[in-house]
């Protein structure tokens, strides 16, 4: 069930050159799962999409991480007061979840939110955590624990990119790609998938309306009857063979 409410702000901290993570009171009904998001007013028409990066079911305490990309995003810095949150938005990851399947996280970016979500709630199924970032200062080292961390300049880690780094390991076929970040990453992750002939899903990021399904604003070409399907409804999490990729 979706809640609209207004929460206190917890915490507020930066964790890497431009990222911040937040932590607000949850008063929403429905538990919020990894993949879920949120929308929040920071003023102008259109409410701002977040995803989830965490939620503590006993404090009741849950958190997204943001990047300070846009006049709105930077708003947020020095936020500690009241924000109004709607929520939780779409589909989540653990519906495709296979316990007979090694599971392969990557994340590039800003979409390291949720599947840092994703990687905690599944620690006993042992994921194998991939994060990408162009270099170390964009790193948030306080909260990548057993992670293989991939840069493009070769700052940190495996020099590379996060497919670069599967192409360098064994995959076999019982694994499971779940996927978020750039359009382009999560695109070469559906073509790698293909080609190791393992099921691939991702998590796509759309401008977003209504948050509800209501105004249609986020539709993506996807395989099949409906030739279109919602991030905030269907989404945001897909099977990657199902969406349309530009080329």
């Amino acid at each position: 069930m979706i809640s609209l409410f207004d929460s206190k702000i917890v915490k507020n901290i930066k964790i890497a050159e431009n990222y911040y993570k937040l932590s607000f009171r949850w008063k929403g009904e429905e538990t919020p799962k990894p993949g879920q998001f949120i929308t929040i007013y920071l003023g102008g028409i259109l409410r701002k999409p977040f995803a989830i990066s965490s939620f503590n079911k006993e404090k009741k305490i849950a958190e997204f991480i943001y990047q300070t990309i846009g006049e709105r995003t930077k708003k947020l810095i020095n936020r500690n007061d009241i924000l109004n949150i709607l929520g939780p938005l779409g589909n989540n990851f653990l519906n495709f979840i296979n316990k007979k399947k090694n599971i392969i996280i990557v994340a590039g970016g800003i979409g390291l939110g949720p599947l840092l979500f994703l990687y905690n709630e599944t620690k006993e199924l042992f994921p194998l955590f991939i994060f990408g970032i162009n270099n170390i200062k964009n790193i948030p080292f306080s909260l990548l624990k057993n992670t293989i961390i991939c840069t493009d300049d070769g700052s940190e880690g495996f020099k590379g990119t996060v497919i670069n780094y599967l192409e360098s390991i064994k995959i076999e076929k019982d694994c499971i790609i779940f996927s978020c970040g750039p359009y382009k990453m999560l695109q070469a992750c559906n073509n790698f998938s293909k080609k190791k002939g393992i099921d691939c899903f991702v998590s796509m990021e759309q401008i977003i309306g209504c948050g509800i399904g209501a105004c249609l604003g986020c539709v993506i070409p996807v395989k099949g009857e409906k030739k279109f399907e919602r991030i905030c409804m269907e989404g945001p999490v897909f099977n990657s063979k199902k969406v349309i990729w530009k080329d």
